[in-house]
């Protein structure tokens, strides 16, 4: 997984992830998930696109989550 936290607390959403897989009973050290940690993330920006595009392809996430 690939992750952009967006206004979120990094801490907040660790915090979350880690509920919502205790849950499941999945144990969220085993998952690869990858977090975005760039302060900003404009699609409408041709350099940030780069960089997004850049990253999902050397990351391969299987899936990808925009937290707003």
């Amino acid at each position: 997984m690939l992750l952009f936290p967006a206004e979120d607390a990094h801490a907040v959403v660790r915090q979350r992830l880690l509920g919502i897989c205790a849950a499941a009973g999945v144990n969220f050290a085993s998952l690869p998930v990858d977090v975005i940690t760039a302060p900003s993330l404009r699609l409408d920006l041709p350099a940030d696109r780069r960089r997004l595009e850049r990253t999902v392809s050397e990351r391969r996430p299987a899936c990808s989550c925009s937290i707003p």
